[in-house]
């Protein structure tokens, strides 16, 4: 067991004795670990490295997480009906009190270790869909009351798709765009990507409302039980105002197409019609009855946005020297970037058929 591990987990007020130390899931910006106790009385824990170069703001972040757990755990305790359904993250803080801990250039935290739940990577089946949107609208509602506003940005224009797009053309400005795959890549940003600024412009104009949303609800971000029943939303770095169609975006994006992330195969690369249905019914059942008729009428424009964004910040990334995201070989963003891209380019052909699904289950 790595010696560093210990004596940083020994920085937080934890019962018990720690075991061992294993590494913990995946993901690409943080790395976590499984610290496991020696006492079978005392609760085993979540220890995980914050990526700072990422989440600049770490104090924010973490002041994010903590509001919003403790309002989540404070109301599933309180909620028979919630408690019996969903469970919330519980930061454990330093001997100091704090809610990080700095060891050397890291930054790190603690939760308890929510035994005998499991993440999903990809779905299986339309039921599954329904159980994980589900859980991730029932999030979003619960926090419908939670003031978006007394939270921190961690990251300014996270979704701003038009900065992201300004940004995205300072980088290719610097870079030789020789390859046909990179060009092509690059005339397809360019050619829909004012199409996919209309949530910002709504935003911009008022017409939308800021909520308490995830920013990042990946199918693998929600927890589910033996059952397959959703039982608790993970990884909130990224909680802080937002708009609902983000959320709903970003998991039409990871439980609905028929390939991986990083598929090569363009031609493996499509959207599930059936999964986006079960999806759209089960992000859908707790939040209709909070969105505004707008929000409804234009949640699709999510589901177009979120891969494209993705497509967008994985490109940039790759000319940039791939410098944020984890990657496995050189061109690993690439083909990321054209995978997302070719989601997006299906999902606009079909644009009609999702806003008829939609409407629907509004």
């Amino acid at each position: 067991m790595n010696n560093d591990l210990l004596q940083i987990i020994s920085k937080f007020d934890i019962d018990g004795s720690i075991g061992s130390i294993e590494p913990f899931g995946g993901g690409h910006i943080n790395d976590s670990f499984r610290a496991l106790n020696t006492s079978t009385q005392s609760p085993n824990y979540f220890l995980q490295r914050i990526n700072h170069h990422v989440f600049k703001d770490v104090q924010g972040m973490m002041s994010n997480i903590r509001s919003v757990t403790e309002y989540l755990y404070d109301k599933y305790c309180k909620d028979a009906a919630g408690g019996e359904e969903m469970l919330a993250l519980k930061i454990v803080k330093t001997l100091d009190g704090e809610l990080y801990s700095k060891f050397g250039d890291s930054y790190w935290r603690l939760y308890y270790l929510i035994e005998g739940l499991k993440s999903i990577d990809v779905p299986s089946s339309a039921d599954i869909v329904f159980e994980g949107a589900r859980g991730f609208g029932q999030f979003v509602a619960d926090l419908h009351h939670f003031d978006a506003t007394s939270l921190t940005d961690t990251i300014p224009y996270f979704h701003h798709m038009p900065r992201r797009l300004k940004r995205f053309e300072e980088v290719v400005s610097e870079v030789k765009v020789e390859k046909t795959d990179e060009k092509q890549a690059v005339e397809f940003v360019r050619k829909v990507g004012d199409e996919l600024c209309e949530l910002q412009r709504l935003l911009d104009r008022g017409s939308l409302p800021l909520r308490v949303t995830h920013n990042d609800t990946k199918f693998n971000n929600i927890l589910f039980d033996k059952n397959n029943k959703a039982r608790c939303v993970i990884d909130l770095d990224t909680v802080m105002p937002g708009l609902v169609h983000y959320d709903f975006g970003d998991g039409v994006r990871t439980s609905t197409c028929t390939s991986d992330e990083d598929e090569s195969d363009l031609d493996k690369v499509d959207i599930d019609m059936d999964f986006f249905e079960a999806y759209t019914s089960g992000f859908l059942e707790d939040t209709r009855g909070i969105l505004s008729n707008l929000e409804t009428q234009t949640i699709v424009e999510g589901a177009l946005m979120m891969p494209f964004i993705m497509g967008v910040r994985f490109l940039t990334d790759y000319f940039e020297g791939n410098i944020y995201y984890k990657t496995a070989y050189p061109t690993h963003n690439l083909v990321r970037a054209k995978c997302q891209l070719e989601l997006t380019r299906k999902m606009l052909a079909r644009k009609a058929d999702l806003i008829s699904i939609v409407k629907k289950y509004s």
